[in-house]
């Protein structure tokens, strides 16, 4: 039986949405260094209480994902739009839905090595007109698999 889940490799291999908040007025680094166990957090502060935060709380967001915590009376009102990841490659869907401002979170066929994982659907119609940090969900299949 494997140590980690194809999941969880897929993502180790392959870092998501990750990136620094440049002009940072705080770095924070917790973790294990002998297991890769590592978070590096930056804060961006303008007050002295979190208001709010990028993903929402509660949302599912890969490992090595960047969380924005707001400490000003409201955090920016960015809007991204949401692009047509089906059809796309895992990697293709993620680079698209990262330069859109967007995390992405796959389900479905993520351990395999076909070269034929495509995007079968997704969880926010391309085209609409959504907040910076929002979670697409998409859902991965092998295109070459038939009924």
């Amino acid at each position: 039986m494997a140590l980690y889940t194809d999941t969880v490799m897929d993502h180790f291999m392959h870092p998501r949405n990750v990136g620094e908040i440049p002009n940072a007025d705080g770095v924070g680094e917790v973790g294990n260094a002998k297991c890769g166990d590592i978070m590096k957090m930056y804060l961006k502060i303008d007050g002295d209480t979190i208001t709010d935060q990028t993903p929402a709380g509660g949302a599912i967001i890969p490992g090595k994902s960047t969380v924005l915590l707001y400490a000003s009376a409201a955090k920016p009102t960015d809007k991204c739009v949401v692009p047509q990841l089906v059809g796309k490659t895992p990697s293709d869907a993620n680079t698209s839905a990262t330069a859109a401002g967007l995390f992405i979170r796959f389900s479905g066929t993520t351990g395999s090595e076909s070269s034929s994982i495509r995007v079968l659907s997704q969880s926010i119609e391309a085209g609409t007109e959504v907040g910076a940090g929002t979670v697409v969900t998409v859902q991965l299949g092998d295109t070459s698999v038939r009924d």
